[in-house]
């Protein structure tokens, strides 16, 4: 944690990550956009590649644009077996901030369900993110979400 940050800031990042959470894990895409700014990256990315800065990611949507674009193909476009993910978010924390850029991360953990299949860890890693502050809230302006997985098991269709 950030030193000399409050309480109220990191627990209000919580909040915000689990609210995150639950609009995934509801599979509720058409509000997913609503937690990023106009011109937010949104990555999916290996460890390796981002530890060694290198650009190319599993999903990349840059601006608010490519991000509506992968929810039309999630509803609309894409066919997949059907299938449940839960995401699980720990050690939340606030690494900086400057007024109200707050630079934070967080662990998560992507479980999947499937109808013939055992549940299965489907991703492991972290989030990298910078978010923006909007009265009592946040939005996302950069959001990588660093997957420690050798590989990706299965289809990685909708959003960590």
């Amino acid at each position: 944690m950030v030193k000399g940050s409050n309480d109220a800031l990191v627990q209000a990042v919580r909040d915000f990550y689990e609210e995150y959470t639950i609009c995934l894990d509801d599979s509720d895409f058409e509000r997913w956009p609503s937690y990023f700014t106009e011109d937010a990256d949104y990555r999916i990315i290996s460890r390796e590649n981002f530890d060694r800065g290198l650009p190319m990611a599993s999903m990349t949507c840059n601006g608010i644009g490519m991000i509506k674009d992968r929810v039309t193909a999630l509803l609309k476009v894409l066919v997949y077996e059907p299938r449940h993910l839960r995401r699980y978010v720990s050690s939340v924390r606030v690494k900086s901030q400057d007024g109200n850029v707050i630079k934070s991360g967080a662990n998560f953990l992507v479980f999947e369900s499937m109808m013939d299949r055992e549940t299965q860890l489907n991703m492991i890693g972290a989030y990298h993110d910078t978010l923006v502050r909007e009265g009592d809230s946040f939005r996302i302006k950069e959001r990588n979400c660093v997957y420690d997985n050798h590989r990706i098991l299965t289809t990685l269709y909708a959003p960590i």
